[in-house]
């Protein structure tokens, strides 16, 4: 029975994070774990926003919540899950039979996590904005960051956040100073859509991203034909396999 105990480590904090050999972590995603040498007991270290991206794939969620629940008021790029909430969403998976059949990293994981959560819904546990905490203090911009401050309600489409996940296979990690660039993939690819949905400029900076995401979400490839892309084109670009 795999343990969901993974925490941040206690001597260098987050993003950098921690768990047992029998944790869910270890045994979901192993390449994306390394040995902490001379950990006694043993210990196994991983960077935290990949807990939160499989976390993301096995939740449930409501853009209709009412604050302070609502997903309106928590942002991609300011917040993350807390701890609490992403062990809780993994155990309930676990609890509803989720598993990884070929464990190697955390690409892999969520995969399957997005595959098995699309047929059991019911199953997933529901995520609110008391589920959510403030990412770190980050360094000064001299610009807004409108993309790493989209809400997350704006990601939910019929109960899940999986065009997030999806989104999260290029994005990268954002605790990480280039996930908050001006030249940022994750921004690039926002500005990308909006040469073909221009966006007014009577419409706040912070909602940039919202008719983005719409577009993005309703524009991509269905399963069927992403996974045909990735098997035809060895895409790379794209580590969820889509173009």
């Amino acid at each position: 029975m795999a343990l969901v105990l993974a925490d941040d480590d206690s001597r260098l904090g987050a993003p950098n994070a921690v768990c047992s050999p029998n944790d869910v972590m270890w045994m979901f995603a192993p390449a994306s774990c390394t040995a902490v040498v001379g950990a006694v007991p043993p210990l196994l270290a991983f960077h935290r926003h990949d807990f939160f991206w499989l976390s993301l794939s096995l939740s449930a969620c409501s853009s209709s919540d009412a604050p302070p629940l609502s997903l309106d008021d928590v942002y991609f790029g300011i917040h993350t899950l807390k701890w609490t909430a992403m062990r809780e969403t993994v155990a309930a998976a676990l609890a509803a039979g989720f598993n990884v059949a070929a464990p190697s990293d955390i690409v892999a994981a969520v995969r399957e996590a997005l595959l098995w959560s699309a047929g059991n819904r019911s199953s997933l546990r529901m995520l609110t904005a008391q589920d959510f905490e403030p990412l770190p203090v980050m360094p000064p911009s001299a610009h807004a960051r409108w993309w790493l401050a989209t809400s997350f309600s704006s990601w939910v489409e019929d109960g899940v956040v999986h065009p997030l996940c999806h989104a999260l296979g290029y994005t990268g990690r954002f605790w990480e100073t280039a996930t908050r660039e001006a030249d940022s993939r994750f921004y690039l690819s926002l500005m990308l859509t909006q040469e073909f949905i221009p966006v007014s400029a009577t419409v706040p900076a912070m909602l940039y991203g919202d008719p983005a995401i719409r577009f993005y979400y309703d524009a991509r490839p269905s399963a069927a034909i992403s996974e045909k892309y990735d098997q035809t084109t060895k895409c790379t670009h794209h580590p969820m396999g889509l173009p």
